[in-house]
């Protein structure tokens, strides 16, 4: 015993006295090789156990992986289906509901025959379609029973209620039966009757649309090791996907193949292993297969593979493994005798460095100075630690500056945001795509909405523009515009929370980025309602102003116009009672009727004019021949001016110029009424003069503050009155001034001119002296278009008649007496009636008797266009002709619009009337 353990002494006294790196060796051997060698060994069993595993989750993937397939093919054919028949039962309720809103059936009986149609098709074998509205109240539904019931309190019906539109899952049990069963229904919106449109069958009835083709190349696709597969069979044995008995009933193969199918047909779900041996093989080696019943489908799908296929990488994996152990042996002793011999100590110092460091000291570095590696290593870690420590120092300097630069960006977030949400302006950001991101309080509280009503919708769906379809379609287009990067300024309406209707001006604004490509659109909206408002009150005090300023004019005129009136009276009077005395002389009293429609003609042209300077109509500036309009207004003036005033007419030019005929003859009789005024006591000379000239001169453009470019005509109006002094000149153009006696004038006459004037870009400039009387020079740009030429008149062709019948409807007995005459000389049938009231009662009752109507405009009871249109309600093809001598309640351009087809304006030649009745009738 102790020679014993006086050789164990000995023996570790040797080892005590061994170099370092032969103790780490001895040590490495004697400690880490049988580690190696049992962690090695367990990785051998659990490779291989895991490989025994892995066959059968493979083979259980498969299968799982198959049935997933097909069930999803399944589900997509499903889904498509029902989705192809709830669309087109979507198209079938559009198109009868449409004939209801066009008046073809009523509502009552547009739903009935949707319902018939929806409860006489067949979806599956069972299944069927039904509607219920948003509150989940049954409308349409096979089961009169369930017809009208609320369903709201099932889950699915819940869903049907949310989502509106798509396809859904669920499962359902029928009263009576055991279990539930897998349902689908794919159901869409139609909005105008509330209706969830709802296709439904369970889904086991769709199983004969399941093509095999579309995943058979996945199925055969599939192998494990080198010869396993993966097949399906149906309930019967028949071979549905086999990569060598497809199409084959295996039960019909040999004895030990059909026993294994007999199992499988058995267990129809499972797994379990056989023996099998291939023709050219000696003998027979195992298998495994596991497989899964889809009942839906009354399908069988397996996995089969040979378990030593599974293996084969095991032999490889141990003869890499021993190579691998022996390799690493020695490895390590080589490394470890290289350690021990050169690294050991300065290891120390490293370490202690490292620790140094390890704790902050960044300042701590190494004095090894050898030039071997570790000196290498000393030098690369003092280079390494200098450069933390600079790394250390810059860091702390950038913390500091990120700390600042942080505080100082959410103080400018702050501002931004501040400064968005208190701006008055309704302001918004949009993403490229339109959807509406950011919104500011001004805009949110003007709708009186919140961000979660709004944020991430499409801008236009938002609640501003809810009220109206045509402002959504405008806004969409805007905001497209914006995406091709533009900017969109545009005036639409909002609605507010209370549903008011505001005006509102807008911009669409695109953000670009570096690349010139729309970051994000924002949009600025302002209420202008209060300023439209305001300026269609002075337009409509504009207007007021004029009417008053015609009136003034017209009052001056009355006793010219008087003058001419008695003289054109006397004249036909004179001519009648001629014609009465020639009678039997045909020939002289053809020639006195002449001279009276002459006359009545010649107050026809007067009654026009100074209709036309009456007229309250809106402005139209067009191309306009302005030495016409002067010659007008003039002749106009003339009869109304005393004899002891004279009319000198200088027209020099006719050129055109852009403005409105109205206004331009409101101006000459404004100008030619003050000159007239100016005279009025003493008599004189009042002069109008038009000419071309190239330019405006430069002293009346300077004290006009305005540049108009090019040739302008210049209209002046002079007169050799009292003049004005010089403190009278500068309020000239001023409103309510004026030096007229009370009653005499408003003040308004010259300021209307200037407004017009400058209305239409032009200029009016004033000269006078005390006793040297006034000379007003306006100056208007000329344009190069040309009056658009008018259509030649009809050629004349001789007047012919009708046997049709016609309504005649005036207040006037004596138009009707003549008409009726008139067109009774031409073989009509007429019928008259002397308002509308008793012409709408007679046309009513045989609405298919008369071929056209001729009505006066102003009669009592009942307007002619109130007329026109109740007639055309009844028979939209009736011809309408409506006369009058003067209103200011329809123009011809609204009488169009109603379906009238011709509009005359009395009075107008016999012939002229005959010529269009014959024209509209023989359409």
């Amino acid at each position: 015993m102790r020679k014993a353990v006086r050789r164990y002494h000995l023996r570790f006294m040797q080892i005590r006295h061994l170099k370092f790196r032969n103790k780490l060796l001895l040590s490495f051997l004697v400690v880490f090789i049988p580690l190696i060698l049992m962690s090695n060994g367990f990785v051998y069993v659990q490779v291989k156990k895991i490989l025994e595993s892995n066959i059968e989750k493979e083979l259980q993937q498969s299968s799982d992986t198959l049935a997933d397939l097909i069930r999803t093919s399944a589900g997509i054919t499903i889904k498509t289906r029902l989705q192809a028949i709830a669309e087109k039962n979507f198209e079938i309720a559009e198109y009868y509901y449409s004939k209801h809103r066009s008046g073809l059936l009523t509502r009552q009986e547009a739903i009935k025959i949707i319902e018939e149609i929806f409860l006489n098709q067949s979806i599956g074998i069972s299944g069927y379609i039904y509607c219920l509205n948003s509150k989940g109240d049954i409308i349409i539904h096979p089961n009169d029973r369930v017809k009208g019931t609320n369903v709201s309190e099932f889950d699915f019906v819940k869903e049907q209620m949310r989502v509106k539109d798509g396809y859904l899952e669920y499962d359902w049990k029928n009263p009576g039966e055991m279990k539930k069963r897998p349902k689908a229904l794919f159901m869409v919106y139609y909005k105008p009757l509330d209706w969830i449109i709802s296709v439904s069958s369970y889904r086991n009835e769709f199983s004969y649309l399941v093509d095999i083709n579309e995943f058979r190349d996945s199925v055969l696709a599939y192998q494990s090791g080198d010869s396993g597969y993966a097949f399906v069979i149906d309930e019967a044995g028949n071979a549905l996907i086999h990569p060598s008995f497809e199409g084959t009933n295996l039960l019909t193969k040999p004895r030990e193949f059909s026993t294994v199918i007999h199992r499988i047909l058995a267990r129809k779900e499972g797994k379990f292993t056989y023996y099998w041996r291939n023709p050219p093989e000696s003998k027979a080696r195992e298998k495994i297969i596991i497989f899964r019943h889809l009942p839906e489908y009354r399908w069988i799908i397996g996995a089969t593979s040979y378990v030593e296929e599974v293996f084969a990488p095991l032999t490889a994996f141990t003869t890499l493994l021993a190579v691998d152990i022996f390799v690493f042996i020695l490895a390590f002793a080589g490394l470890t005798y290289l350690i021990s011999k050169s690294v050991t100590r300065p290891l120390e110092q490293f370490t202690h460095a490292l620790g140094q460091g390890g704790k902050g000291d960044y300042t701590v570095r190494m004095a090894h100075t050898e030039k071997d590696e570790l000196g290498l290593l000393a030098r690369h870690f003092n280079r390494f630690m200098d450069r933390l420590e600079g790394y250390h120092d810059q860091l702390n300097r950038e913390m500091q500056k990120t700390v600042e630069t942080q505080a100082a960006l959410v103080e400018n977030e702050l501002k931004l945001r501040g400064l968005f949400n208190q701006s008055f302006q309704f302001t918004c950001i949009l993403s490229p795509y339109g959807i509406l991101e950011e919104v500011n309080k001004s805009a949110l509280e003007f709708a009186g909405c919140t961000e979660a009503d709004v944020l991430y919708q499409p801008y236009w769906e938002t609640p501003w523009w809810q009220h109206d379809q045509a402002c959504q379609q405008q806004i969409k287009e805007a905001v497209q515009q914006a995406l091709e990067g533009r900017l969109v300024r545009l005036e639409t309406t909002h609605i507010t929370g209370n549903g008011a209707i505001r005006d509102i001006d807008m911009s669409v604004k695109p953000i670009l980025n570096n690349a010139k490509q729309v970051e994000f659109i924002v949009t600025e909206g302002r209420d202008i309602t209060e300023l439209k408002q305001g300026q269609e009150e002075r337009r409509r005090l504009a207007v007021q102003l004029e009417k008053s300023q015609k009136m003034e004019a017209i009052g001056t005129l009355a006793g010219g116009i008087a003058h001419d009136f008695n003289n054109i009276l006397s004249s036909i009077f004179g001519y009648s009672q001629l014609a009465e005395m020639t009678l039997s002389t045909p020939e002289k009293a053809k020639k006195h009727l002449s001279q009276i429609v002459k006359g009545a003609q010649r107050a026809s042209g007067l009654i026009q004019q100074i209709l036309t300077f009456s007229r309250q109509t809106e402005y139209k500036k067009q191309s306009l021949k302005l030495h016409l309009v002067v010659k007008e207004a003039l002749k106009l003036l003339r009869s109304s001016i005393p004899t002891t005033i004279e009319i000198v007419t200088r027209v020099n030019t006719s050129d055109m110029i852009n403005a409105d005929p109205t206004q331009m003859h409101q101006v000459i009789m404004n100008l030619c009424t003050n000159a007239y005024h100016a005279m009025i006591e003493t008599g004189g000379t009042m002069t109008v003069s038009l000419d071309t000239v190239d330019e405006v001169p430069e002293a009346v453009a300077k004290l006009a503050d305005k540049h108009v470019s090019g040739p302008c005509l210049r209209l002046m109006v002079k007169d050799t009155g009292h003049g004005m002094e010089r403190h009278v000149l500068e309020k000239a153009f001023d409103p309510y001034f004026t030096t007229k006696e009370v009653g005499r004038g408003t003040g308004f006459g010259l300021a209307l001119v200037h407004a017009i004037v400058d209305e239409h870009n032009g200029m009016i400039h004033v000269e006078s002296e005390p006793g040297q009387g006034a000379c007003f020079y306006i100056y208007l740009p000329v344009v190069q278009e040309r009056l658009s030429q008018q259509k030649e008149r009809p050629h004349p062709r001789d007047i012919k008649g009708g046997s049709e019948t016609i309504m005649v409807v005036d207040d006037e007995p004596d138009i009707r007496e003549f008409t009726s005459e008139l067109l009774q000389s031409l073989g009509y049938t007429v019928h008259c009636y002397a308002d509308g009231e008793k012409a709408l009662a007679a046309f009513t009752l045989d609405p298919e008797g008369f071929d056209l109507v001729i009505t006066d405009m102003t009669m009592p009871h009942m307007t002619g266009a109130a007329l026109a249109e109740n007639i055309l309600k009844q028979r939209k093809d009736t011809p309408v002709i409506l006369c009058t001598g003067y209103s200011e309640n329809i123009s011809k351009p609204e009488a169009k619009a109603i379906g009238i087809r011709k509009y005359f304006q009395k009075p107008f030649q016999n012939e002229e009337l005959l010529m269009v009745i014959r024209e509209i009738l023989d359409r």
